[in-house]
């Protein structure tokens, strides 16, 4: 699976595209128009983004380094950050997106309850049953693309969660197995 796939399961287009905007800015700037074309949204949609990635990282971070400059067309942070600065600010965005991530949470709950009902994750988790389904599937999506051999298995209402025990010689397993 790509990482991009991947990251599309767990975030949302506008963490997606926040995360985006952040790399273009490892040179130091970018402009609306370059990310008008590369993200296709309207340069309207990007200032809103802008402005809420500004208010994530004064969130984040208190330090004015890590501030942004928006200037008519041109996007950049007030002070040059270091490579260590500009790499720990990415990671920052990535945990904590990811920590806010509904599937991320689904992800827990299935590891953690090893057997459970969609009635009980939704009401564990505080979401509709509708909306448990959905992350469900995604689940199941993330579970067949990391290709582990993980399988969630129904009896009566009710999940459980195995692992088929697959020695291939592609197998994720079989490739660590070898390596020590």
């Amino acid at each position: 699976m790509v990482p991009f796939e991947l990251a599309s399961l767990f975030l949302s287009k506008t963490q997606l595209d926040k995360l985006f905007i952040l790399k273009q800015l490892e040179s130091g700037m970018t402009t609306f128009s370059s990310l008008e074309m590369k993200l296709k949204i309207s340069k309207r949609k990007i200032k809103e983004i802008v402005l809420s990635l500004i208010k994530e990282m004064n969130v984040i971070r208190s330090d004015q380094r890590n501030e942004l400059s928006v200037d008519r067309e041109i996007i950049q942070f007030k002070l040059k950050l270091k490579d260590n600065e500009y790499v720990e600010l990415i990671n920052d965005f990535r945990v904590k997106y990811l920590l806010e991530s509904s599937l991320y949470r689904v992800l827990l709950f299935v590891l953690e309850k090893r057997t459970f009902s969609i009635v009980i994750m939704a009401n564990d988790l505080s979401y509709s049953e509708s909306y448990t389904y959905k992350l469900f599937g995604k689940l199941k999506q993330f579970f067949k693309h990391m290709n582990y051999g993980i399988q969630l298995k129904k009896e009566n209402a009710f999940f459980q969660i195995g692992w088929k025990r697959v020695y291939h010689k592609n197998s994720p397993l079989f490739s660590r197995i070898c390596c020590f």
